[in-house]
């Protein structure tokens, strides 16, 4: 019972694995998967389909920290001091020297160590000092680029990624929301923002084992290189966090794909870096690069018996262990050789004795043989079924690291979406708080100009009322004095009027009382003018001097103008 549950566990995990494969080509070499693959991003939003491989030189994010003098944006560094630059970053060769491979008695070789058994560069010093590995913050070089390994949003997410948006702040995030995302192979640049690095590289790697993806990541990181005139850059372990990717062939694809760039490019480049953060990552790289992509020397270095052996192909025992492996353990054919006793010869002569004994000796040393070499084929079985149930449960492992991944992003996504919201609300409500409060000092700005203007009118009203008051009492003061003036001026109109009737009174008294007076003096005028012309002409002069006289005297006493007049006329008369 216990073994037919364990084959249909194993059923399981082989179906398990294949529906994985499916759907994510995690071979790699599968055109059909790979054109589900791709069928399946042409539905996906548009941010994923976008091409555009960035430009931080014309991106208003970017462009203000490329324009920045290096001693200008070091006292913007998120790091402050502690930067790293490439004087601290040991060359290759150096490191090789001062920490040089040292193989371990018996490792452990996997299947990735098999299928890449052929490469071996050549030592090339060229290159190699244009090589370092370096095991520490990717966050802290201040080189020309440095490589993210992003999710396909490229807004964040955790490890490496979310160290390098924490540590070039908010305004990268703004410039990666103008990329629209990237699918898993492609490689998109920005600025550096506040990181000491002056470019960010972001990559998409693929989740799981897919090897072509992943080479991709790298080949796109260099093209980005070669156009942008990057001499120096650093990358991290692309995919071997949560995404599941094996670190051992992770770094063999790393080192393969850097050896090829730099064995054309070599002279573009000032340095490449092979950041690592853990040290396991640290001794893969410095085991492959010593031994097969950046050798310091062309001596093959010493390997172990075992995979010697199974590379030595001239090797009889290996021959024996091929031959049989090819056979089925069920239909070997064991030989069964008939030994005859020399009991049972007819002939007891020494030489008889002594060719059975050659040929006994013979047969247990062809049987010796044969049990050695059904040993060898029975280990060779097992260390195959070792690697077969090995091989399943790192597959199987991928699987539950893909999940567990996928999951992972899920939840750093939600997580992300939920810190992109509460930043938003935040800033939302400090620009509401900021236009609030702009309102608000507008409005009291309005208010106190209403209130200086209710002030001002208030102000005018009241001395308004005192200038009425003033023009009142003014004007009443004017009134009693116009008043007076005018009763001033009646008095002394009656008076004059009154002097005028009186005047008027005396006048016509006057005139009256002259009347009389002078129809007197006419009358006595004439009755003196009958007498005068009665009398003789003798008497004339005295008449004449009398009435002269009587005349001048009459003259004084009147005041009249015609009397005045009336005697003037009778003088002239006279004189004529």
């Amino acid at each position: 019972m216990l073994m037919i549950k364990n084959i249909v566990q194993r059923k399981n995990k082989i179906d398990m694995i294949k529906k994985f494969k499916s759907l994510v080509g995690a071979d790699g070499d599968d055109s059909d998967n790979h054109n589900k693959l791709q069928d399946k991003t042409k539905s996906a939003p548009p941010m994923y389909q976008s091409s555009i491989k960035g430009d931080p030189h014309n991106n208003e994010y970017g462009k203000r920290f490329l324009q920045m003098s290096l001693e200008e944006k070091r006292m913007k560094y998120r790091c402050r001091d502690s930067y790293q630059t490439l004087e601290h970053v040991p060359l290759w060769p150096v490191l090789a020297m001062v920490q040089p491979y040292k193989p371990n008695s018996q490792p452990k070789y996997s299947k990735v160590d098999r299928d890449f058994k052929n490469d071996r560069s050549n030592a090339s010093l060229d290159i190699n000092k244009k090589i370092s590995l370096w095991q520490g913050d990717i966050t802290r070089l201040e080189i020309d680029a440095i490589v993210n390994a992003a999710n396909t949003s490229l807004l964040g997410g955790g490890g490496v990624d979310g160290s390098i948006h924490r540590g070039a702040g908010p305004t990268l995030k703004k410039e990666c929301q103008e990329l629209h995302g990237a699918h898993t192979g492609e490689a998109k640049i920005t600025s550096g923002h506040l990181l000491p690095a002056k470019y960010v590289i972001h990559t998409v790697g693929p989740v799981g084992k897919s090897p072509q993806h992943l080479y991709n990541c790298y080949k796109s990181c260099f093209d980005l290189m070669l156009q942008f005139k990057i001499r120096s850059i650093a990358f991290c372990c692309v995919s071997t966090g949560v995404y599941g990717y094996p670190n051992r062939d992770a770094a063999y694809i790393a080192l393969k794909t850097a050896r090829n760039f730099m064995d054309v490019n070599h002279e573009k480049v000032d340095r490449i870096i092979f950041c690592t953060y853990l040290s396991v990552d640290f001794e893969i790289y410095k085991e492959l690069m010593a031994t097969k992509y950046f050798p310091c020397s062309n001596k093959a270095p010493v390997e172990n018996d075992e995979l010697s052996v199974m590379n030595n192909d001239d090797n009889d025992d290996i021959q024996l262990i091929k031959k049989i492996k090819k056979q089925p353990s069920e239909d070997m054919e064991v030989p069964i050789v008939k030994v005859k006793l020399p009991s049972e010869t007819s002939d007891d002569s020494s030489e008889d004795f002594k060719k059975h004994s050659k040929e006994f000796e013979k047969q247990e040393n062809m049987s010796s043989k044969i049990d050695d070499d059904m040993l060898i084929h029975a280990a060779v079985d097992k260390e195959e079924n070792f690697m077969e149930e090995s091989e399943d449960y790192n597959e199987k492992q991928s699987v539950d690291n893909a999940v567990s991944a996928d999951k992972l992003e899920v939840e750093v996504n939600k997580n992300v979406d939920i810190k992109d919201k509460e930043e938003n609300f935040i800033e939302e409500s400090e620009d509401y708080n900021e236009k609030q409060s702009v309102d608000n000092a507008v409005s009291a700005d309005k208010l106190e100009v209403e209130v200086n203007k209710n002030v001002d009118i208030k102000d005018k009203e009241e001395n308004f009322m005192e200038e009425s008051e003033d023009y009142n009492e003014k004007q009443s003061v004017d009134n009693a004095v116009s008043a007076d003036k005018l009763e001033v001026e009646v008095n002394k109109n009656a008076d004059i009027k009154e002097k005028e009737e009186n005047f008027m009174e005396e006048s016509e008294d006057h005139n009256e009382k002259q009347s009389v007076d002078n129809a007197v003096k006419n009358i006595d005028l004439e009755s003196a003018n009958v007498d005068l012309n009665e009398k003789n002409d003798n008497a004339s002069e005295t008449i004449d001097l009398t009435v002269d006289v009587e005349c001048e005297s009459l003259a004084t006493a009147t005041d009249s103008k015609a009397t005045q007049s009336k005697i003037t006329n009778y003088f002239n008369a006279k004189q004529k």
